[in-house]
């Protein structure tokens, strides 16, 4: 891998860990829920798009668990056999934290998307490459 490709994965990498604990403080802001389930509703939300393999979601879990974000109890759903399942929910503080986050992210797009389009008129083109093929 050249220096290009490592920079460029780097950057990915990172930038992804940052959404990914938005997306999983939301959803179990909105429901508390074991990791598996958590998995499916990203998955099915995203139409697919994001798929958080048990290497990733469950790592990801233990870490802001850790931090203080996120408790979980375990749970034995009845007539269900096998393992018990960790159900996680936000603390007061994941609760403040997401919430802020929630609100840098938005800024920070609406910053960058701003910045694309006076600088670059990126935007402009796209609506107008919509409205054109929405014609045909």
């Amino acid at each position: 891998m050249d220096e290009f490709q490592r920079k460029l994965q780097c950057w990915i990498r990172e930038m992804n860990r940052g959404i990914l604990e938005l997306i999983v403080l939301a959803l179990i802001k909105t429901e508390s829920m074991h990791g598996a389930e958590i998995s499916k509703r990203t998955y099915q939300i995203s139409d697919g798009k994001i798929e958080l393999k048990p290497g990733t979601i469950y790592p990801l879990l233990k870490r802001l668990q850790e931090e203080g974000w996120i408790k979980s109890e375990s749970h034995h759903p009845q007539g269900e056999r096998g393992p018990e399942r960790h159900i996680y929910f936000l603390t007061n503080q994941g609760d403040k934290l997401f919430q802020e986050m929630l609100i840098h992210f938005t800024q920070s797009i609406s910053n960058l998307l701003t910045f694309i389009d006076e600088e670059f008129g990126l935007l402009k083109r796209l609506q107008t490459t919509i409205k054109e093929t929405n014609k045909e």
